[in-house]
């Protein structure tokens, strides 16, 4: 709504949150308009045509009096608004301002409305933004239409937009008055609300976290008030006649309704779970999916439908999360964090001026006391005896392992901001801000001054052999030095001021990241910069980085941002991995633990929390490394392999692990599909450059076949004697493996995104635009009979997108454009539909056993079913359609290809309840009997408490 222009007027300052201000609107808004002042033309006359239509619109005129809260009545003008209308134009996409109104209405899960009134560029929007439909009002465009499309969008689920809000400014106004239980909802008010949360789970907007915790937090309130009235009526029916009861029914009615109450609360925590993981919190989400998990295991007359959806709550949580313990007793921010070389200890440094030492369970071991201001930095000797801890005092204080102090080594004329033990452990080296780096004795004495840097030094760090050590800060140059104080070269090449310098554990590269979130690597040896990379998301590109650190491995770089956020790289390419997400205030350090096997992320936040990552692929495994949407994907025959085909036109040869072990090139432009030959020596990939190439798993090109369009599917046959494959004009071609034709026919398909053979190789079934399934015979293509032996109709003119045979031959599945898998018999005679997708689904496959369908969707979900047609559960954490599936040969894994340029390998080994509650109740075990929070609340210590009884009956049942 303001633009930079305005920017004197009102200081910068964080976003608003929804603890600004204890007032509320004294009503609800139709909608909040959001715009540049730039634009205020245009704005006038929208404004004047929406009065027209009576709507009750916030919008600041820049009439806000001066001794006003600004930011406050802006959020609580979002609040009170039913719909947030952004109007685009280059010049709100480049405004602070309005990105903070847009990111607030985001965080409340307003209703977005986007109108254009200007050009913009779809790639320079928000994603949440860019992804939703826009209205357009440019000069060209007619303004009536536009109008009445706008009015339809602002009407659309009114009534439940109204709820929305509503609930949001109650939710508002309890955590206000923090969180008191006479602001809580209760009786028909809890019942709506519950209902809402319940119906509006496939509508727009979703509840957003604090309104589900509100209801949560309600229900469970007057929950607690039920189970007082059951015990009180149990004690008054013991003084009754028998006689007496039946004729009152006491006591059901109440029982009845606790039944119900305990439902909408498991389903509630079920629904926060969910809104927790769509928000990233993935470590919240678990704990609330385990919530809601035991109170279903108690509530034995839950209906089938909520326990499958908790089972896939807890299932999605349990996939995702990485974040394993939350460390709590800093006072203030935390700066540093580190490992002992031994992987038992952890040292933390903090603003209030404490170094802090845990066990890696999170239980405190010792705070060690002394200095007289915040301590930035800390490291241990190399045998893991002692500590040095760096100030804000201009003070370096040393430390044995069980907090004993030793000798204070002052000298620095400011900051101290890093230090390090030599290899020997008989000498310190630190650096600060007054620009020099000292050397010191272990029993404090002072030693060689190095005074090479012109303005502060924020980084110092040593070689993993000890011989060198790399400088960094304000002066935007990484010095390398001799340990003995030498000064070999000066890396440059970084554009802004330094915040931190490692060295990968091999000691051939040199990593620095700095203030404007690049992240930059030299070759030590010849100084040369090999690379520099960025956060790929626009809006976060230029965000301070303030922390690197190498895993112990050296396959993985993390780096902590001033945006709450860690990311992992794969910095041999600067490969962008994943985010982890968690924090709620920006990151100032990472380091990882010194064990290779199982690599362990500690961070350390201005939140003042430190947080554990694990890193456990055992169940989920993210493959990354496409530049465009992957298309197709495969195991090989042994499972030991994974073929990936995709729209940078490139194929990927992978470890199931994660591995990325070759790139294969020849392909000229997208590649749509990949099969694996059933001998397991090759595999075949087609696509837009209308070839087919056959590969062995070396990499190697065996052989290439043209044809005269675009391939969309290619298949081997399963006696190894045929290749198949069809293309977008409705073509059908089958060959010789040596790439002999057989046949080539014009099918009565516009064209062909799918195909399959029999188990027995004597058919090939494929499916139309038309919404027909068709069945061809190789025997009839080999005697140039080219016509199929049986058609029906499947999905009632709607596209089929894939189709599958069951292993044994007699099932068939079709997936179609309208949403729904379909079973049929060999002859075409219909079994039942699997229903539950919310999107076109684009590929059905079989488990190897034939037990299971996986089927998956433009919905972002992946679905497993029985032949029953019972869902057997969703698979979630895909950001875009999913094109590509395929099971392990053993059926125990499953591989999954999206738009969103990942592929995703499941475990699928665990999938019931029980299985996801011990997995679930193990990963939170150190939180759950170490953190102080979890300690001291009442559903934690029954969380801690039903995990303890699950563990002792897992122990008695000798599992």
């Amino acid at each position: 709504m303001r633009n930079s222009e305005h920017s004197s007027d009102r200081p910068p300052s964080q976003p608003p949150t929804e603890d600004d201000s204890n007032q509320l609107p004294d009503s609800q808004f139709d909608l909040f308009i959001s715009y540049c002042r730039r634009n205020l033309e245009f704005i006038q006359r929208f404004y004047q045509d929406l009065q027209k239509q009576q709507r009750n619109i916030w919008i600041d005129w820049a009439d806000i009096p001066p001794s006003v809260n600004w930011r406050a009545e802006i959020h609580r003008g979002i609040s009170a608004a039913d719909s947030f209308i952004a109007v685009l134009s280059p010049e709100y996409l480049a405004s602070y301002e309005c990105r903070v109104e847009y990111e607030a209405a985001l965080k409340m899960n307003k209703r977005l409305i986007p109108i254009v009134c200007e050009n913009v560029n779809p790639k320079d929007t928000p994603k949440n933004l860019a992804d939703l439909n826009w209205i357009f009002f440019r000069p060209e465009d007619n303004w009536d239409e536009s109008f009445a499309k706008l009015a339809e969008a602002l009407d659309t689920d009114l009534p439940h937009v109204r709820a929305h809000t509503r609930l949001l400014l109650r939710a508002q106004e309890w955590q206000n008055h923090g969180k008191d239980e006479s602001f809580l909802l209760r009786g028909t008010d809890l019942e709506r609300a519950e209902q809402w949360c319940i119906e509006g789970a496939t509508k727009q907007p979703e509840p957003n976290t604090l309104q589900l915790q509100y209801i949560d937090t309600s229900r469970r309130t007057e929950r607690a008030q039920q189970r007082s009235l059951i015990r009180l009526q149990r004690t008054l029916l013991g003084t009754m006649t028998i006689a007496f009861v039946i004729a009152s029914g006491l006591g059901f009615f109440a029982y009845r309704q606790y039944q119900m109450a305990a439902v909408n609360e498991i389903k509630t925590l079920g629904a926060f779970s969910e809104a927790l993981f769509k928000e990233n919190n993935i470590f919240d989400a678990l704990i609330q999916s385990l919530r809601a998990s035991r109170l279903l295991k108690q509530a034995t007359w839950a209906d089938a439908e909520t326990q499958q959806k908790i089972t896939d709550t807890a299932l999605q949580a349990a996939y995702w999360v990485m974040e394993s313990n939350r460390l709590e007793g800093h006072k203030d921010w935390v700066a540093g964090v580190e490992f002992s070389p031994d992987g038992q200890i952890l040292a933390s440094t903090s603003g209030d001026k404490t170094v802090r030492l845990w066990q890696l369970n999170g239980q405190p071991i010792a705070t060690l006391e002394g200095h007289q201001d915040g301590v930035f930095f800390v490291s241990f000797s190399p045998n893991g005896q002692q500590l040095a801890s760096a100030s804000k005092d201009g003070t370096v204080r040393l430390w044995q392992r069980d907090g004993t102090p030793g000798p204070v080594l002052s000298g620095h004329k400011g900051a101290v901001n890093s230090v390090f033990f030599s290899q020997d452990g008989q000498s310190l080296w630190s650096a600060g801000e007054d620009g020099t780096i000292r050397k010191w004795s272990i029993e404090g004495k002072p030693g060689v001054i190095l005074r090479q840097h012109p303005k502060p030094i924020y980084s110092l760090a040593p070689s993993p052999d000890g011989t060198l050590m790399a400088s960094a800060g304000e002066d935007k140059v990484v010095r390398l030095w001799t340990i003995n104080g030498k000064v070999l070269k000066q890396l440059k090449g970084a554009k802004d001021l330094i915040t931190q310098v490692k060295f990968s554990p091999d000691g051939r590269t040199i990593a620095a990241v700095d203030i404007k979130g690049k992240i930059s690597l030299w070759d030590h040896r010849t100084g040369k910069l090999l690379r520099q990379f960025f956060q790929p998301d626009p809006e976060r590109a230029d965000r301070p980085l303030y922390g690197l650190a190498f895993s112990p491995d050296g396959r993985i770089l993390a780096t902590a941002s001033a945006d709450k956020v860690i990311d992992l790289w794969r910095w041999q390419d600067g490969t962008f991995l994943e985010s982890l997400k968690g924090h709620s205030d920006m990151i100032n350090g990472v380091s990882f633990a010194p064990d290779r096997n199982q690599l362990l992320l500690a961070s350390a936040s201005q939140d003042t929390t430190l947080k554990l990552w694990r890193f456990d692929r055992s169940i989920l495994s993210p493959l990354i490394g496409h530049k465009e949407p992957v298309n197709a994907v495969s195991f090989s025959s042994d499972g030991r392999k994974i073929i990936s085909g995709s729209s940078d036109k490139t194929l990927h040869l992978w470890s199931p692990n994660g591995d990325l072990q070759q790139i294969l090139e020849g392909h000229e432009n997208q590649i749509y599909s990949v099969s694996v030959s059933p001998d397991g020596k090759y595999f075949a990939s087609a696509g837009a450059d209308s070839y087919i190439i056959i590969w062995d798993w070396n990499g190697k090109e065996k052989q290439r076949i043209s044809t005269n369009g675009i391939i969309h599917r290619v298949q081997f046959s399963p006696n190894g004697q045929w290749i198949a494959a069809g293309d977008t004009d409705g073509r059908l071609y089958v060959w010789q493996v040596d790439g002999t034709p057989i046949a080539q026919v014009k099918t009565s398909s516009s064209r062909l995104d799918n195909l399959n053979f029999s188990p027995d190789s004597q058919l090939l079934i494929l499916g139309t635009q038309k919404g027909e399934i068709q069945l061809w015979s190789m025997d009839r293509f080999l005697k140039k009979q080219l016509t199929p032996v049986t058609t029906f109709n499947a999905h009632n003119q709607q596209t089929i997108r894939d189709v599958a045979f069951s292993p044994d031959g007699q099932i068939i599945a079709s997936a179609s454009n309208d949403r729904t898998i379909k079973l049929w018999k060999r002859d075409g005679t219909f079994l039942r539909s699997l229903i539950g997708h919310q999107g076109i689904v684009l590929a059905v496959r079989f488990s190897p056993d034939g037990k299971t369908i996986a089927s998956s969707s433009d919905d972002r979900s992946i679905k497993l079913w029985r032949l029953d047609g019972r869902l057997i559960a969703s698979l979630n954490g895909h950001r875009s359609g999913i094109y590509g599936l395929d099971f392990s040969p053993d059926g125990q894994k499953l591989v999954s290809a999206s738009d969103d340029k990942r592929i995703l390998v499941w475990n699928l080994q665990n999938l019931q309840l029980d299985s996801l509650l011990d997995r679930s109740c193990s990963w939170l075990h150190d939180y759950l009997t170490t953190n102080p929070k979890a300690l001291s609340n009442s559903d934690s210590i029954r969380d801690r408490a039903f995990c303890d009884d699950l563990s002792r009956k897992a122990v008695h049942s000798g599992q």
